[in-house]
């Protein structure tokens, strides 16, 4: 034995016979208790601990990985329900139905039906277009107006798609309008509330009978019956004269609208004359006379006097020039002074001349008929011209003779077949006329 290990043997001796020694035990007693309760609540923890780990693992559901498929919660469909839509310009139905996701398949369907192919090229900008589909873009239904009074209707029925076209009746409603003259006809009528279609149609009727640009003045008046057009209550339409009344410095022309039973409409006087001469007083609606028919004019270009063998009637360029009356195009083409030249033979030795033309009407040529109020050009300025208008001559058997004075035979008479009820069409329109007659204003009825 060494020395340090002797002095380790002494000194524990010495311990052991301390009265120290006792304290000193209990205490290492407490420590190694306390150690151990520690170590027992440590475990107990840890316990605890996987024990509630295990729980969580259990109760709840496995987080998935990304590449496993995520499962897609379908959309309940819902009832279907009407969407309207105004059809945008350019725009096809095709297209449309696609703009609001309805279905390939459905599209396909629906173009297929030949009421669909019929009806839609027929559509216009801004129809208003009703759609019947759910929130799966399923159509159930489709519907719009197109042309006066048509609607197509779609509907299903189960997986199939039927159509029908539904045809609303025009109903007409006759209006009375009266007016005086204050100003020119075209100012005084629409003040009067008549439709420029209306008074186109009184000035062509009374063409030769009136000059509306001299025959009348201030305080002279004037009264018309037409008609208005309604699909399901609403305006469509203005229809044609039936009726009109003109009382210029004491003298009254009147005209009446009358339609035989072959379908052939004309307009009479009170005593069943025709009003229609087989010519038209002037072939496009003028603004102006900027030069009447003389045998001596200075011409404003030349600079020197020479016939004006017809009128020029001022109007805006591009205006439509009628033809005259019924016949067949002799000439159509260029001609020195007159520039662009239409001219048609009526027969019975009477052509008449159309100058000064901006361009012919698309696929006008020599030989071809037409008739009274065809449209075969518009008007220019082209050859000898300061300004646009239409240079119109009306010559018989060669010799000009001005287009607004020249005398035609009247009008046939309406045939005695119909005379009784002409008649009684008659009577009722005058009593029409004088029951609502009393100033400026319109009756519809």
């Amino acid at each position: 034995m060494d020395i340090e290990e002797l002095n380790n043997t002494q000194n524990w001796k010495k311990f052991l016979q301390s009265p120290k020694r006792i304290g000193f035990l209990v205490l290492s007693i407490v420590i190694v208790v306390a150690g151990l309760v520690l170590h027992e609540i440590n475990n107990t923890e840890e316990t605890t601990h996987v024990e509630q780990v295990q729980d969580i693992s259990l109760d709840q559901p496995v987080e998935q990985s990304n590449d496993e498929p995520i499962a897609v919660i379908e959309e309940t469909p819902t009832p279907p329900t009407w969407q309207s839509i105004q059809l945008p310009k350019n725009t096809s139905l095709t297209t449309l139905l696609r703009n609001t996701n309805i279905s390939e398949d459905d599209i396909l369907a629906v173009e297929a039906l030949p009421e669909v192919k019929t009806s839609s090229r027929k559509l216009k900008t801004g129809e208003n277009i009703q759609i019947l589909h759910d929130n799966q873009n399923k159509l159930y239904g489709l519907r719009y107006s197109f042309g006066t009074n048509e609607t197509l209707n779609v509907t299903r029925d189960d997986q199939q798609f039927s159509a029908n076209i539904v045809t609303q009746p025009i109903i007409t409603k006759e209006v009375v309008q009266h007016g005086s003259i204050n100003g020119s006809f075209m100012q005084s009528a629409e003040k009067a509330g008549i439709p420029r279609k209306i008074i186109l149609e009184l000035a062509s009727v009374f063409a030769w009978k009136i000059n509306f640009n001299k025959d009348l003045h201030k305080g002279d008046t004037f009264s018309v019956i037409y008609n208005n057009e309604y699909v399901n209550s609403k305006k469509i339409d203005t229809g044609g004269l039936i009726a009109a009344e003109l009382n210029l410095a004491g003298t009254t022309y009147e005209a009446f609208r009358f339609t035989n039973s072959e379908g052939n409409t004309a307009y009479y006087s009170p005593e069943g004359q025709s009003l229609k001469t087989g010519f038209l007083r002037a072939p496009v609606h003028f603004m102006r006379v900027s030069s009447p028919f003389s045998p001596s004019r200075m011409q404003p270009l030349l600079h020197f006097r020479r016939p004006h063998l017809g009128v020029d009637l001022a109007a805006p360029r591009g205006t439509p020039i009628d033809a005259a009356g019924d016949g067949t195009i002799s000439f159509v083409g260029r001609d020195a002074g007159y520039g662009n030249l239409v001219i048609i033979d009526h027969g019975h030795g009477i052509t008449t001349r159309y100058g000064h033309i901006q361009r012919f009407v698309r696929g006008i040529y020599t030989g071809m008929h037409v008739k009274e109020g065809q449209i075969i050009a518009y008007v220019g300025s082209t050859g000898l011209a300061t300004g646009p208008h239409l240079h119109y001559e009306f010559r018989i058997n060669g010799i000009a003779h001005d287009p607004l004075k020249v005398k035609l035979p009247g009008g046939s008479p309406i045939p005695s077949s119909y005379k009784r009820q002409f008649l009684r069409d008659e009577h009722r329109l005058v009593t029409l006329l004088e029951k609502t007659d009393g100033g400026t204003g319109g009756v519809e009825g």
